[in-house]
């Protein structure tokens, strides 16, 4: 998430488990309330020396709205086109995509084989839901999730540790600075044709 978002924030841990977050302003003088409402935004009102301010929705775009580019869909609100699929996928009702109606997603191309298949390296990545965390080092984050025939991706942050996903990849953004590294799994013939396309540059493991 970028510096707007994560200003503040804290998660933090339990000895038996559970994790929490706090937010703190920094500037005492300041108090403010934070809400989720049913359509995902998040809204703040703040008061400073009993002067109410606010309130403030943080949603940026429409990237921001829980799943739009929905199953396998990358959001992108740099991009004159927001939805996305990315190598080794693609829209699975193409003509819907065309109009920019993205409610059916992305699909893989080839199917995924375990043996030979590989991750194709996304930077910069919200990742996505459902994600099941562990606490891995990165490089065994990797190899836990590349043995495993189920999993459909792994991703590594320093504070979390390891995330990977074996189910559906949704609600998945590409900010301009920030977020984490995304490894996707994809058939080593998508790899293949992925490192043809970019040459030396390819972001594959």
């Amino acid at each position: 998430m970028n510096t707007r978002y994560l200003t503040g924030f804290y998660l933090g841990k339990e000895d038996d488990g559970t994790s929490y977050i706090t937010y703190d302003k920094g500037d005492q003088s300041y108090f403010g309330r934070l809400k989720l409402n049913s359509d995902g935004k998040l809204k703040i009102v703040g008061w400073v020396n009993k002067t109410e301010y606010g309130p403030w929705i943080f949603q940026d775009s429409k990237c921001d709205v829980y799943g739009y580019c929905m199953n396998f869909g990358i959001c992108n609100r740099q991009n004159s086109t927001i939805c996305s699929c990315f190598s080794g996928f693609e829209p699975k009702k193409p003509k819907e995509w065309n109009t920019n109606s993205w409610t059916n997603g992305c699909v893989r191309k080839t199917p995924l084989q375990c043996k030979g298949d590989g991750f194709l390296k996304l930077q910069n990545m919200k990742v996505p839901d459902f994600a099941k965390r562990s606490d891995l080092e990165e490089a065994n984050c990797r190899t836990r999730c590349l043995e495993n025939c189920s999993c459909l991706g792994y991703a590594y942050d320093p504070y979390i540790q390891c995330l990977s996903w074996s189910d559906r990849l949704i609600d998945m953004q590409r900010f301009p600075l920030g977020g984490v590294n995304l490894y996707i799994r994809l058939a080593n013939s998508e790899l293949v044709k992925e490192a043809g396309r970019i040459g030396a540059t390819s972001p594959l493991e």
